[in-house]
């Protein structure tokens, strides 16, 4: 399923993160991505599923899904019914920031979707997180992390001189990201930044605007070679590493 259905899909079912389709299209190249990577049927893992949206794309697409959080996840009811046989929650506990509730050589792949990098606040470290994600990885298996805030993004250091913007406490480049790989013996597979434009503020557009299919593609299409040229400083990387065979 395209990213556009999915989106029209969680807007019904009240899942939807964004206000608006050009916000959300951020997340069409991610799906394309995960399609590309990981095979459907797949056994995965949703590491820090928030509400759920990532969820239920990949159920929608046919994985075999476990997630995690560290809340109540209210729509676990909803998933089964829909996705029966193929949805498992587990909310986690504050005591263990590192550990997961999961065998060794588990799973087909794991995903972060904005994760990682806030371990760290929590009382775990990066490293931890990735030497676990190898631990439950089938061999062969992959971790795929996105939303992995850059060192160099415009945007977050535009962020930082206003008091009430978000940024991130913690931010990557190239050589930090394969050091904590080759610390966790996961080997990179590809690498690379998006998010030339920024997304949040599009909510200040009217809806007439943001929601247009063609002002998405455009605005699509103009971040993507924005990205092409002025990468280093764009907002995100995005990254597939890969445990051994």
């Amino acid at each position: 399923m395209t990213y556009r259905e999915i989106q029209d899909e969680l807007r019904e079912l009240g899942l939807e993160n964004f206000s608006n389709r050009a916000t959300a299209a951020q997340y069409e190249r991610i799906y394309d991505m995960i399609l590309k990577e990981v095979p459907k049927g797949a056994k995965v893992l949703d590491w820090g599923c928030g509400n759920g949206h990532l969820s239920y794309f990949l159920l929608r697409n046919g994985y075999q899904v476990s997630a995690i959080g560290m809340e109540v996840f209210s729509e676990t009811d909803l998933f089964n019914q829909r996705f029966p046989g193929q949805f498992t929650y587990y909310q986690a506990g504050e005591d263990d920031p590192i550990g997961l509730p999961y065998a060794d050589n588990e799973f087909d792949a794991t995903f972060s979707m904005g994760v990682l990098e806030h371990v760290r606040e929590t009382g775990g470290d990066e490293v931890g997180s990735l030497k676990e994600h190898y631990r439950i990885l089938k061999p062969g298996g992959k971790f795929l992390c996105f939303h992995f805030p850059n060192r160099l993004s415009y945007i977050e250091g535009a962020a930082k001189l206003f008091s009430k913007k978000h940024h991130h406490k913690f931010k990557y480049d190239r050589a930090i990201i394969q050091a904590m790989l080759d610390q966790a013996k996961l080997k990179l597979v590809s690498m690379h930044r998006y998010g030339m434009l920024p997304r949040n503020e599009l909510k200040r557009l009217p809806k007439s605007l943001s929601n247009s299919v063609g002002f998405v593609k455009a605005y699509n299409a103009a971040d993507g070679l924005l990205g092409a040229v002025l990468g280093i400083v764009a907002q995100n990387y995005m990254f597939v590493a890969k445990k051994p065979d």
